[in-house]
């Protein structure tokens, strides 16, 4: 058309060629458009211009420099930038994006340059295409979150991605990869390196994997042990399939690669605990088994000394020491059944266990009358505190049973002449008890092990009875109490263990009840019939024996 026309060939004035053309052929455009001086000030814009930088089609933008627009905390190097570019002109600055000061978008700028006679002749810097990318910010923000949550969700989960492309022998590996394998992101290895970190087995199912993968584009799920560059022995599981051109050839092998080595380790944990729950289940019903088993004879091991050594009178005098030592042994073995089904019993995480407010001066005064004859035959003297009026919340009868524990043993680990004293410490929330003899006390390097089950400290060669269970069972009664039972650090002499339990509120007195009045049944004749039932004739013997003691009562 321009050479149709041979006045095209004239230049015109510069400010009516620009206007028309611009007012004409933009006027009605969505794209923004405006005409700044080399300074950024605006010359000329169209409606949608306006629009876009202050809301009204009919605002009058000529005048006024583009740093107007813009709140001074934009990003000044890219508006510095678009500055620049049209003062000097040459080649344009990238397009800058700039939020509005009065309204809340953004606009994208992009500077058209002007040549050297335009902008001498019209004395602009340049043409400025103005357009709305608040929109598409805020998708791009989105994606970038949504793509940084990704990145995130495959960190916690330990999953990368990964492809490789037969026809240039090229593997890619996500960032996660490079984590499982223990390497820093960079470039990825070739072919026979990221299958080297494989163990052989599962290097060779994963090539004929990818290898059939090819071949028949066969999709393929793997778990397989790997070797890290920090030699971590791993788990991962590799899924992967075929990609295909448009032709059908398998252009890709690519998938997923997953760190699964914590979630086998807990696999394998819980089919430990469970493995371990079941012996102990086992061991417990063989404990309550044999323990039946062994009661039975030993009820009439001891119960026949002992109506033997009432007997005495009627036997040798030699028979004498046998019977003490038989029922000597045979109390050891009692005790021994007590404890180990104790302990089966602590081990199941079932101790029979029935907390409520107890009176210490009541359970203390008890148990010591208990051992008092132990500490007697012993020569050692028992010093207990004095009314205390202190209630802790425990079990009454496992409580005796661990103070009688701890007395028994600072008794029999005493010296001739020695002294065992009984402390009470006040706390805001439990009372300590102090259990301190004046033995030889325990070596430092074997104070760890005083709480092992069946560890004695050596004492196990000494004529001291014990099964080195009691310790053991004591302190897991105290701890199923809510309390702790622990060894005091070493002192000039002797031991001391405490016992620490819950403080309670004293509990209400229970009103007396009276006793219940039985009559004795009386024949005419005078005999009395004693009815016992067992389904053991060892025991019946036993039973009928202890009965005939008490002829003619």
């Amino acid at each position: 058309m321009a050479g149709a026309d041979p006045s095209a060939d004239k230049p015109l004035p510069a400010d009516a060629a620009l206007v028309g053309v611009l007012a004409g052929v933009l006027a009605g455009s969505r794209l923004g458009v405006l005409l700044v001086t080399p300074a950024g000030v605006v010359c000329w814009h169209n409606a949608a211009a306006a629009t876009m930088l202050e809301d009204r089609a009919d605002a009058d933008l000529n005048g006024r420099p583009l740093t107007s627009f813009f709140p001074e905390d934009a990003p000044q190097h890219a508006l510095i930038a678009l500055l620049a570019g049209l003062a000097e002109g040459g080649s344009p600055p990238p397009g800058a994006e700039l939020p509005l000061k009065q309204h809340r978008r953004w606009l994208r700028l992009d500077v058209q340059p002007l040549s050297t006679p335009q902008r001498t002749s019209a004395g602009l810097g340049g043409a400025i295409s103005v357009s709305d990318v608040t929109l598409l910010r805020r998708e791009r923000q989105d994606a970038d979150r949504e793509g940084t949550l990704l990145r995130q969700a495959a960190r916690l989960a330990h999953i990368g991605a990964w492809s490789y492309e037969p026809s240039t022998e090229r593997v890619r590996w996500s960032d996660e990869v490079f984590a499982i394998h223990d390497l820093p992101p960079g470039r990825s290895p070739d072919p026979l390196q990221a299958l080297g970190y494989f163990e052989e087995e599962s290097r060779e199912r994963l090539r004929l994997a990818i290898e059939n993968a090819m071949a028949n584009g066969a999709p393929f799920d793997l778990s397989l042990g790997l070797v890290s560059s920090q030699g971590q022995a791993k788990r991962v599981r590799t899924i992967g399939s075929a990609e295909r051109d448009d032709d059908g050839q398998v252009v890709r092998v690519a998938g997923l690669f997953h760190d699964i080595t914590d979630r086998e380790q807990h696999a394998q944990a819980l089919l430990d605990r469970a493995a371990a729950e079941r012996a102990s289940r086992a061991k417990s019903e063989f404990l309550s088994r044999v323990s039946h088993e062994l009661r039975t004879p030993l009820n009439g091991v001891l119960g026949f000394a002992q109506l033997l050594q009432h007997r005495a009178t009627e036997l040798p005098g030699w028979t004498a020491e046998p019977l003490r030592l038989i029922r000597q042994g045979g109390d050891h073995l009692l005790t021994l059944i007590d404890d180990m089904l104790d302990l089966g019993s602590i081990e199941a995480g079932a101790p029979r266990l029935t907390p409520v407010p107890v009176s210490l001066d009541a359970v203390t005064g008890e148990t010591l009358r208990l051992v008092a004859p132990q500490a007697l035959a012993a020569g050692v003297a028992l010093r207990p505190w004095g009314p205390s009026g202190a209630w802790v919340q425990a079990d009454a009868t496992r409580l005796r049973q661990v103070l009688l524990n701890l007395l028994s043993n600072a008794i029999k680990y005493n010296r001739a002449g020695g002294e065992v004293r009984l402390l009470l410490d006040s706390h805001a929330e439990h009372w300590t008890l102090r259990v301190v003899d004046s033995g030889p006390g325990i070596s430092p390097e074997r104070r760890r092990d005083l709480f092992q089950p069946f560890n004695r400290l050596g004492a196990e060669s000494s004529v001291v009875p014990g099964s080195g269970l009691g310790l053991t069972i004591a302190r897991h009664l105290t701890q199923a109490m809510g309390g702790q039972l622990d060894l005091a650090p070493p002192g000039t002499a002797g031991t001391e263990l405490r016992v620490s339990l819950p403080r309670a509120e004293p509990a209400p007195a229970s009103p007396a009840m009276p006793a219940p009045r039985v009559a004795a049944a009386r024949s005419p004749s005078g005999v009395c019939r004693v009815l016992y039932v067992d389904d053991h004739p060892v025991n019946a013997m036993l039973v009928s024996e202890a009965l005939a003691l008490q002829q003619p009562r």
